[in-house]
């Protein structure tokens, strides 16, 4: 009998210190993965050395967050919505974004933590508040990866994605997301509306009716770059938009605003519902942001928009930015230090890759940064101006970074730069940089900077466009690159333009195909440019009747010590242009590096003739010439088998 009143004990015990059932758990059978326990409840745990004992946790103690809060999407898993802090419904879900970071917790005398958003997709009709209204110090907003978690500008909405605008926050991190925009919708080519009434292209269908509500036209390029239209019809061939444009948003496409772009025709638009949005827009102080793994595209404006923000710290890793209709990324901040983009892409932007201004120092390391063809709608290409522009920066490591520019077949073009520089003491080493009309430009301004040991490819068909390396200001070192130039038509063009005095050019190799009656130079020093040292550099010339390897027209320069290569596989070369040397002893040596056509050079201003014609027709022929300033003209130093009008 005691055993029995002891076993009912014992029942009666378990049943009192049992958890509470959830509610519509009638039954511990009914409980499951998905059951999440409340937060005061009681898991029993049974000792099995001591049938007698039993033991209780609170579950509060073995619950393990991966944030501080977590965000779930409307088509989020089952588990990660039933144990999510704030549920979404794919309608403005910027509301409970929003609402977990403004719930942070405080710790000191402000709010600070970890947002998680889940995977799936959040689709936001206004910008998510990244500093709560200036109530959070510091935040990481992450996601599961760029394609995993997706924040989606809805398409009936005209806005940012990410927004900050806080007072002097520091450490705040974005990760693991992918941001869309919703622009453009459809595109081409035309000129802009001139009475701001009908916009007709005949080569499009645009189909009655189609854009006539919360559509936009946007122009990117010409005299009205970034004016913005609002389209009220539209009928099978045309669009009917209102007279009085939009204003031009803040921040939006330059377009063509300098004499580097002379071009005003050919005119591009746009298609968009969205016309003013960024993807990430900081427009006040924050410093030390990360941005880690993150894609941002399809915006109307910049993809990250630093404005009026200093940029203290800024470390972008691992990004990729592509197919905005304004800047890739821009920041616009001068006398800042420490920004960096690593190991990232900044791809097919509209207007341009990188837009700097004038940092005080920076490393842009092992990125790829391109401009061309965008793939938007009915056939958008980019026009931009250029792939990289450090500004007025300084003490900026640009390095490791592969550039290319995609030009579009018989559209002329506004002048574009793979890498635009205006400021001092920055070194530009170990790139690769094809098919820009100026692979790099240093402005006038443009001192004490270091370009060695970069790949440069030259190529065009363009008679207004490519035109080479231009290398303005003083003092600057350009040592040990490597330059193609496939030169295919009129007007004459350059693989290394020197305009700026005091600057040394040593060390480079240049390659010149020229497919065309212009002259095609090597290394040219016009009038103005003064007290330049090029020597040591080799210019092999594969095909061309019209190539000067070296041209000089400044004073004071020293040209010595370069070597012309003779690489006559595609057809026999005449070189007739070989300029007066620039000092006593000056030497110039010419070698036959293939032998498969005979090759002729031709010297104005010889000591035996004038002309004096060569013909290297044996591999290995060579030829050192030396200057004699007092008679002017040149002299053979050393001819090995180079015969006189042997050809």
């Amino acid at each position: 009998m005691k055993k029995l009143f002891l076993i009912f004990l014992i029942v009666c015990l378990f049943f009192v210190l049992s958890p509470t059932l959830r509610a519509g758990d009638s039954s511990v059978t009914n409980l499951n993965e998905l059951t999440a326990p409340a937060y005061n409840d009681w898991l029993l745990i049974d000792d099995t050395s001591d049938a007698a004992t039993t033991k209780k946790i609170s579950v509060q103690n073995l619950t393990s967050r991966a944030a501080t809060l977590v965000v779930a999407a409307s088509d989020a898993s089952a588990l990660m919505r039933a144990n999510a802090d704030y549920l979404c419904d794919g309608t403005a879900d910027e509301v409970q974004i929003n609402a977990a970071i403004a719930a942070l917790p405080s710790i000191g005398a402000t709010k600070r933590g970890r947002v998680l958003l889940s995977e799936g997709r959040f689709y936001i009709a206004a910008a998510i508040d990244l500093d709560a209204g200036d109530t959070v110090a510091q935040l990481t907003l992450q996601g599961q990866g760029i394609t995993t978690t997706f924040i989606e500008v809805s398409q009936a909405s005209n806005c940012d994605a990410l927004t900050y605008n806080g007072t002097s926050r520091y450490f705040y991190e974005i990760r693991d997301l992918h941001i869309t925009g919703n622009a453009p919708v459809d595109s081409g080519y035309a000129d802009a509306p001139t009475d701001n009434d009908t916009f007709a292209d005949a080569s499009k269908s645009w189909g009655a009716d189609t854009y006539n509500t919360n559509y936009y036209l946007m122009i990117l390029s010409g005299n009205q770059a970034g004016v913005v239209y609002d389209i009220t019809d539209t009928t099978d061939t045309s669009l009917d938009v209102n007279t009085t444009p939009l204003s031009d948003p803040v921040g939006g496409v330059t377009g063509l605003e300098d004499a580097e772009d002379p071009v005003a025709a050919n005119d591009q638009y746009c298609i968009t519902k969205n016309y003013s949005g960024h993807g990430i827009h900081i427009s006040a102080d924050l410093n030390d942001l990360k941005l880690t793994h993150i894609f941002v595209q399809s915006f109307a404006q910049n993809g990250i928009f630093i404005d009026n923000s200093t940029v203290w710290g800024h470390l972008y890793q691992e990004i990729i930015v592509e197919h905005n209709l304004g800047y890739g990324v821009k920041a616009d901040k001068t006398g800042e230090h420490g920004f960096k983009i690593y190991s990232s892409k900044l791809i097919q932007n509209y207007n341009s890759g990188l837009e700097l201004g004038g940092l005080l120092s920076g490393q842009i390391v092992d990125n790829e940064i391109s401009v061309g063809y965008s793939g938007f709608g009915g056939g958008l290409y980019s026009r931009s101006k250029r792939a990289a522009n450090l500004g007025t920066s300084c003490n900026v490591i640009f390095t490791g970074n592969l550039m290319r520019y995609g030009e579009e077949t018989g559209v002329a073009e506004p002048a574009n730069f793979g890498l635009r520089i205006a400021g001092d003491n920055n070194i530009i080493m170990e790139n690769y940089i094809e098919d820009f009309d100026y692979p790099i430009y240093l402005l006038s301004t443009a001192d004490h900077n270091i370009i060695a040991e970069n790949e440069i490819v030259i190529s065009s068909t363009d008679p207004i466009e490519m035109q080479g390396v231009e290398i303005g200001g003083s003092e600057n070192t350009f040592s040990n690159n490597v330059i193609k130039g496939y030169i295919a038509s009129a007007p004459a063009k350059y693989c290394l333009k020197i305009t700026g005095d005091n600057n040394v050019a040593t060390g480079n190799f240049i390659e010149i195909e020229e497919n065309s009656a212009s002259t095609a130079y090597g290394i040219q020093t016009p009038s103005g440019a003064d007290c330049n040292t090029i020597v040591n550099n080799i210019i092999s010339v594969i095909k061309g009747d019209s190539v000067k390897p070296l041209d000089n027209g400044g004073t004071g320069n020293i040209v010595d010590m370069n070597h012309l290569l003779l690489n006559s596989a595609v057809a026999g070369l005449t070189i007739s242009n070989i300029d007066d040397g620039t000092h006593e002893d000056a030497k110039l040596f010419i070698r036959m590096i293939e032998a498969s056509n005979c090759s002729t050079v031709s010297v104005d201003k010889h000591a035996t003739s004038s002309p004096e014609v060569f013909d290297f027709q044996t591999l290995g022929d060579f030829l050192i010439l030396e200057w004699d300033v007092t008679n002017t003209y040149w002299t053979t130093l050393q001819n090995s088998g180079v015969e006189i009008d042997g050809c």
